[in-house]
């Protein structure tokens, strides 16, 4: 009787477990995204930048995780990040769009379409993500 209970248990546990990883992989990089977002709106730009992964050769399209003890990687995530925050501090709210994958210079990414409305305007912007060890991490803004 003992044994019947922890395997419905068990059921039950992989059961819900699954079906909430597969719905949080559906939203990793539209949440992945609103926290980059939050994080430079609250000028919060090193904890955002540890969330941008870095081109370490533009031919072949390689990215990986940015570095940010290494002075070129941390600049270059910095510049990426507090222009986020500039978009986010002119603005009202940002609505994120649809996510796309996306194959550009040999790299898989997601895209995903960001409004950032102020009033009656909006300004469109492209967010590029990569996947690197299971984690989105953000590659460009267009």
């Amino acid at each position: 009787m003992i044994m019947k209970k922890y395997i419905t248990l068990l059921v039950v546990v992989l059961f819900l477990t699954s079906g909430h990883t597969a719905a949080q992989g559906k939203n990793d990089v539209k949440t992945a995204l609103k926290s980059i977002i939050e994080l430079c709106k609250a000028k919060k730009f090193d904890e955002a930048a540890k969330s941008v992964a870095f081109c370490v050769n533009e031919k072949t399209g390689e990215y990986k995780a940015a570095d940010l003890s290494n002075k070129e990687q941390h600049n270059t995530s910095s510049r990426l990040v507090k222009r986020i925050g500039a978009l986010a501090s002119v603005s009202d709210s940002f609505e994120i769009g649809n996510s796309s994958p996306k194959k550009i210079n040999g790299t898989d990414m997601t895209e995903t379409e960001v409004n950032f409305v102020s009033g009656s305007q909006s300004i469109k912007s492209l967010f590029r993500f990569v996947k690197i060890n299971d984690e989105f991490l953000l590659a460009e803004v267009e």
